[in-house]
């Protein structure tokens, strides 16, 4: 672990934006940047996924589009099952950074996945996001 609390074995080109999210709060649980592939769940674009609380879902996805926006960030339309999976060649994805939401309500405490599928070079656009307080 870091002094900041994150892993080591973060992949450099995600790090600055995932220390970005977790200064606002956010739990990140996953991440990647696209060019490291040390895991098998590392995707061939940028990601990052955070995991909230069942009652924080619509309230925490409605910040964090606000604070990709707020940094330039455009949000595309996303598939309806999400990113993963779907695209092969980053090349394939759209105009836009997709941002999902999803709810896992039957796990023994029941939350909620916020995913951000960036457009390659969107996640260097999240570094410092102002004006948005920890915890929303």
């Amino acid at each position: 672990m870091t002094p900041t609390g994150l892993p080591d074995d973060l992949n450099p080109g995600i790090r600055r934006a995932v220390e970005a999210l977790v200064s606002l709060g956010f739990r990140t649980i996953d991440s990647g940047d696209g060019a490291t592939h040390d895991h098998e769940c590392d995707r061939e674009w940028p990601y990052i996924v955070i995991r909230v609380g069942q009652e924080r879902l619509v309230r925490d996805v409605q910040r964090v589009a606000a604070i990709l926006e707020d940094c330039g960030i455009l949000l595309g339309e996303a598939p309806p099952c999400g990113a993963e999976g779907l695209v092969e060649d980053p090349g394939e994805m759209r105009a836009g950074t997709w941002l999902t939401a999803s709810f896992c309500p039957n796990n023994r405490t029941p939350w909620g996945i916020i995913e951000i599928d960036f457009l390659p070079g969107d996640e260097e656009k999240l570094g410092e996001p102002r004006g948005h307080p920890v915890g929303g």
